[in-house]
């Protein structure tokens, strides 16, 4: 497959916080922290330069042309010294276009404590183009804390159907 066949999925995270001076919950203000997944899991990734999905460069290209690959995002650019602050949103979107004679679906699926949370479908244009963000806030059961924050984990599924063509997300 050739690099003008083939697109990258960047996938981003955001979260949103609010600061509280002492015991007083007294906002400060709204901030955001966005990052972006920078590590996958080898045994579970996509067909074609899956280490191009988490190198932060716009410019490489990650593919797949079988219908439900996945690729699992492990790690990410976070840093936990950002440990200020509650945690009121947290959201997530995706890089892609498809190529070929069909569309395809990207589909984000956010892992929070080693539990997958909902479906998030992304259908790119034949332009490589920015989802929308989608907010996964209410994935996690309790309330958002750092530790899941520095743990969260997102599966990249391609939905081609029918298959062939080469849906490259």
């Amino acid at each position: 497959m050739n690099k003008n066949k083939a697109t990258m999925c960047l996938i981003i995270a955001i979260i949103f916080l609010v600061s509280f001076i002492g015991n007083t919950a007294v906002s400060r203000g709204t901030y955001q922290l966005t990052w972006y997944f920078d590590e996958y899991n080898q045994f579970e990734a996509w067909t074609t330069n899956p280490e191009f999905m988490v190198d932060g460069d716009l410019n490489n290209f990650s593919s797949t042309s079988t219908d439900a690959d996945i690729e699992n995002l492990i790690s990410s650019t976070y840093d936990p010294s950002h440990q200020t602050g509650t945690i009121i949103k947290v959201e997530i979107r995706a890089r892609g276009k498809y190529s070929g004679g069909q569309q395809g679906t990207i589909i984000l699926r956010p892992i929070i404590r080693e539990t997958d949370g909902s479906n998030y479908y992304f259908t790119p244009n034949s332009t490589a183009d920015w989802s929308q963000w989608f907010d996964i806030t209410s994935d996690n059961p309790n309330p958002w804390a750092w530790q899941d924050i520095d743990s969260l984990d997102c599966d990249v599924e391609a939905d081609i159907d029918p298959e062939p063509p080469t849906c490259t997300l």
